[in-house]
């Protein structure tokens, strides 16, 4: 994506954030419903079973694989669209929702990684952001830590249907259910154009060999005395989300 017009959506978004309501309208008229995880993004719609949300690189791809394939058959599942707009609309609707959470660190430099565009200071200021807006609403969501979503997501889909009362099918964490889900999450970013397919490697939402690689020189910036401030502000909104 080209960089002035990443800024310019960076800059949309901003604005809109003091507008959680018109911002959800936005997303919803955005909105292309499909069960096909190939569509790439769905936002909640009157067809909305669960919608399962977090900041890139939170495990998103992997927790809507793997509860799809728990479930043995179609669901609709909100999914891959920002986090704070889509929770509003579904602790209106009364829509059981899933918040993926991941330490700040790790979710900026893996933004950076894999989408060339933002930069450090961007990924730290919207994931502070983020995680701020999303607070006052704790109480209408259950939280998927990254490091339980990847490797016990069955756990968090029990505390799914205890909160609110739903029936799906708990995801069983074998080599070969996990296999698969990543296998579709291959699936669709080889589906996507040519300049994906080249960058495969550090776009794919799955661990790679590449993208660890590139993350090493991002974490060394990370350290830099001028991202301090930012690091602290972000891992604060963190820490009282998820206590």
């Amino acid at each position: 994506m080209n960089r002035h017009l990443f800024n310019a959506k960076f800059a949309v978004r901003r604005i809109f954030r003091r507008y959680p309501r018109a911002y959800f309208l936005m997303t919803q008229l955005r909105n292309h419903p499909s069960t096909d995880f190939l569509s790439g993004t769905e936002a909640i719609s009157p067809e909305t079973e669960i919608l399962i949300t977090g900041l890139a690189r939170s495990g998103n791809s992997f927790a809507v694989n793997a509860f799809r394939i728990a479930q043995g058959g179609p669901v609709h599942i909100a999914h891959h669209v920002y986090p704070p707009p889509q929770l509003l609309g579904a602790a209106r609707r009364n829509i059981p929702a899933i918040m993926l959470v991941r330490p700040p660190d790790e979710v900026s430099v893996s933004r950076v990684v894999s989408h060339p565009p933002i930069t450090l200071r961007q990924a730290l200021v919207d994931y502070a952001q983020c995680y701020q807006a999303v607070l006052p609403l704790r109480e209408h969501f259950v939280i998927g830590h990254f490091s339980v979503v990847t490797s016990d997501l069955g756990s968090v889909i029990r505390e799914v249907n205890q909160r609110f009362g739903t029936t799906f099918r708990e995801f069983e964490h074998t080599e070969d259910n996990v296999t698969l889900a990543f296998e579709k999450i291959d699936e669709r970013y080889r589906a996507m154009g040519s300049a994906e397919q080249k960058a495969f490697g550090r776009m794919v939402a799955r661990p790679s060999k590449e993208r660890q690689i590139a993350k090493e020189t991002v974490r060394e910036q990370l350290e830099l005395p001028s991202y301090q401030g930012l690091r602290a502000r972000a891992r604060l909104a963190y820490d009282r989300l998820v206590n």
